[in-house]
C-alpha cells in the first residue's frame, strides 16, 4: 500500500480526474456549451471514475496512477457512450426497427401439390 495518500484522498482525485476528463469530452463533442451540460457531463463521468476506482482500489494499491488513468479512460469513455446511447434513443432507432419487421413479407410459403 502506498502510505502517502490516504484511500479518501485517491477516490476524491479519482472522480475529480475522471470529472475533467468529461468535460474534455463534452468540449471535443462539438456540443452547445451550458452550465447544465458541463455539470451533468463531469458529475456522469466523475461518478463513473469513482465507480472504477472503488472497485479496482485493492488491486491497484501499488501503482495509484495507473488507477488514476484507468478512471481517466473511464470518464472519456463514460461520456462517449452516454452520448451515443442518446442519440440513439433520440433518432427512435427501436421504432423504427420494429416498424420495419412488421412490414416485411413474412417470405415463402410453402405450398400443398394437390
Amino acid at each position: 500500500m502506498n502510505p502517502q495518500y490516504s484511500a479518501i484522498a485517491i477516490f476524491v482525485a479519482a472522480f475529480f480526474v475522471s470529472g475533467l476528463s468529461g468535460i474534455a469530452s463534452l468540449l471535443r463533442s462539438g456540443k452547445e456549451v451550458k452550465k447544465i451540460t458541463i455539470i451533468t457531463a463531469s458529475l456522469n463521468s466523475g461518478l463513473l471514475g469513482l465507480a472504477i476506482s472503488l472497485l479496482w482500489y485493492q488491486k491497484f494499491q501499488e501503482n495509484i496512477y495507473e488507477l488514476m488513468g484507468i478512471c481517466v479512460m473511464s470518464g472519456l469513455g463514460g461520456a462517449a457512450s452516454l452520448d451515443f446511447i442518446l442519440n440513439f434513443l433520440q433518432k427512435g432507432y427501436f421504432a423504427s426497427v420494429e416498424k420495419n419487421n412488421k412490414d416485411k413479407d413474412p417470405g415463402p410459403t410453402k405450398e400443398v401439390q394437390q
